[in-house]
């Protein structure tokens, strides 16, 4: 055998097991469609302030509450990070579905129709397998800047 044939089996010997321990050790990683038995989600209700007027559609849609706050209509309610979102309904009722367990940070926001101001509710989740988690009422309020001069 020749020289160059002898160094390139010799060579392969060591390659091969190597070869064969990279195509064993996959990885897959965080599957949402193959883990559907664990899958969670996020509920709950967005509200603000009674005095704030949000539009749903081209009306003002506020609802007075006995508390003083108003359901949120058309607030959209997002999971970091993620793609994971999902707009209130009429009544300020969100539900993200879908979610793997984790631990996140959900942020809804809106803007009013009378100033333009933006309003927002931010709060970290941590949600387990197969859980729905209920935040109940969560109460949006006006997002504030910071403003200056860095040097």
């Amino acid at each position: 055998m020749p020289p160059f044939l002898k160094r390139y089996v010799k060579n392969l010997i060591w390659i091969m097991p190597l070869i064969f321990l990279f195509l064993g050790c996959g990885s897959q990683g965080a599957d949402p469609a193959g883990k559907e038995g664990n899958l969670s989600s996020i509920k709950g209700v967005v509200t603000a302030a009674s005095t704030i007027s949000f539009k749903a559609n081209p009306k003002t849609f506020k609802v007075a509450a006995a508390s003083g706050t108003v359901t949120v209509p058309g607030a959209v309610c997002t999971i970091e990070g993620t793609d994971k979102s999902a707009t209130t309904d009429a009544n300020g009722f969100f539900q993200i579905t879908n979610v793997v367990a984790g631990s996140y940070i959900l942020i809804c926001k809106k803007t009013a129709s009378e100033d333009g101001k933006v309003y927002a509710f931010l709060e970290i989740v941590e949600v387990h397998d197969s859980e729905t988690v209920d935040l109940g009422t969560v109460d949006i309020k006006k997002t504030g800047s910071i403003q200056g001069k860095t040097t």
